[in-house]
């Protein structure tokens, strides 16, 4: 549906087969401009999202929000195709090229092509659509991807488009963690506040049978197969302590939610980057330095010891 800021929708799949090829390959897509992935809706939000905007969700705390261009108008080429879990989303060259074309046809003033590419070839066909593009008046933005920081790793390197680079920066989130017996751990969090509320380590808060890996890292349903790790009857209501590694860091969180929890901590388990990221629940995110005094206040025997005293709890 297209409305006063989204004024256009187009797919582009013919290198698939059509529809038929989408419908047989990724038929969990939608057959039409929609965005299964959301990295779409995502990037534009970011270029044309309207000023000031309440946010919603784990969001909430950043207040009202704004794109970088929120007068413009949008129109949507959708010319990837995502996979069942979104993790990423793949297309054909020839799909890509007729997206740019199609857009240069219609008259747009700027293109965001939040994609990787080639990172040497000039010639290459992406680069030659957007020379054309350029030559039309159109200005194009390109990824730089994601790799680096060593040379020759910026994609797009045609000298008639713009190629951004994402940044890093020193502002970051911080929450705090205050456990029962007084000692306070602070991190990198973007939460509401929750507790105080029990407080479980994953390790004793996985279902009859589950991988103890998966309960461990506390694997949502989507990174075990379609099956839970955690169980409900342990978890509800409580903050659950999770190790990062191997799946998502808001996959574990959104594993806590499923389970009835309403926090979580989140312990790295050597040393690495903190992180406030968007949790499906309040979380926190400390560092490997206090991650075994965390898990021995945490643990099962711990916690049978606090349940007739003073329970293990906490503060995100």
């Amino acid at each position: 549906m297209c409305n006063q800021k989204l004024i256009g929708a187009q797919r582009f799949n013919a290198a698939w087969g059509g529809d038929a090829g989408i419908e047989a390959e990724r038929p969990w897509e939608f057959i039409s401009p929609r965005d299964y992935n959301g990295h779409g809706t995502h990037t534009s939000s970011t270029a044309g999202g309207n000023h000031g905007v309440a946010a919603t969700g784990a969001a909430a705390a950043f207040g009202s929000i704004s794109g970088m261009a929120p007068q413009a108008r949008v129109a949507m080429y959708k010319a990837l195709w995502s996979t069942q879990d979104a993790s990423t989303a793949s297309g054909f060259t020839s799909d890509l090229v007729a997206a740019i074309d199609q857009a240069v046809a219609d008259g747009v003033d700027v293109i965001n092509y939040s994609i990787s590419g080639t990172t040497t070839n000039f010639l290459e066909p992406v680069q030659v659509a957007y020379l054309f593009a350029a030559d039309a008046g159109v200005f194009v933005a390109c990824s730089a991807g994601n790799s680096g920081p060593t040379t020759s790793t910026v994609a797009h390197p045609g000298p008639w488009l713009t190629t951004v680079a994402a940044g890093t920066h020193n502002r970051n989130g911080e929450g705090s963690v205050t456990l029962l017996n007084g000692t306070t751990y602070s991190g990198a969090s973007v939460a509401t506040a929750v507790g105080p509320a029990p407080l479980i380590d994953s390790t004793a808060a996985g279902l009859t049978g589950a991988d103890p890996t998966a309960v461990s890292l506390c694997f949502a349903a989507v990174d075990n197969g379609g099956a839970p790790a955690l169980d409900p009857a342990k978890v509800a209501g409580k903050i659950v302590v999770c190790d990062r590694g191997i799946n998502a860091r808001v996959n574990k969180s959104l594993a806590v939610q499923q389970a009835g929890g309403v926090g979580m901590i989140l312990l790295n388990t050597g040393p690495n980057s903190l992180n406030a990221d968007f949790h499906f629940v309040p979380t926190v995110h400390l560092s490997d330095a206090v991650r075994a005094a965390v898990h021995a206040y945490a643990s099962p025997r711990a916690s049978r010891r606090a349940a007739r005293c003073a329970p293990a709890t906490a503060t995100c």
